[in-house]
């Protein structure tokens, strides 16, 4: 039952400290290589306010609020994810540890890709 779990969590948390690991460099981006209208709430929050607002038809209120939610618990998932990912590391075998971040390098070309298309996305008219 234990090592269901433990697959279960990994195969979970997996994907997001990839993700994790390798959004870190984006943050030294300089600003002038961001869109000038990258939301605030960050770019996954933009995309997904912008697709609610479209599916559901929201009111410019409920957009700002939407907006301020994702904001406000922007910080929080941030430190779940730093938790979730210390805690896997924490119950990896070292060589375990060496095959994770072989995978993160291995996806690190098809993070950059996804996050190019995220880019080309905001970018539209």
């Amino acid at each position: 039952m234990n090592k269901r779990l433990i697959s279960i969590t990994l195969g979970l948390l997996l994907p997001c400290a990839v993700l994790a690991e390798t959004a870190a460099p984006a943050a030294e981006t300089p600003p002038a290589a961001t869109s000038p209208a990258a939301p605030e709430a960050g770019k996954h929050h933009g995309i997904k306010l912008k697709q609610l607002s479209e599916e559901l038809d929201l009111s410019k209120e409920q957009e700002s609020k939407i907006k301020s939610l994702f904001k406000k618990h922007k910080q929080k998932i941030k430190e779940i994810r730093e938790e979730s990912k210390e805690e896997v590391k924490e119950t990896l075998t070292p060589a375990q540890k060496l095959k994770l971040y072989q995978l993160k390098e291995k996806n690190k070309d098809k993070i950059n890709a996804l996050k190019e298309t995220v880019k080309e996305e905001e970018n539209k008219p």
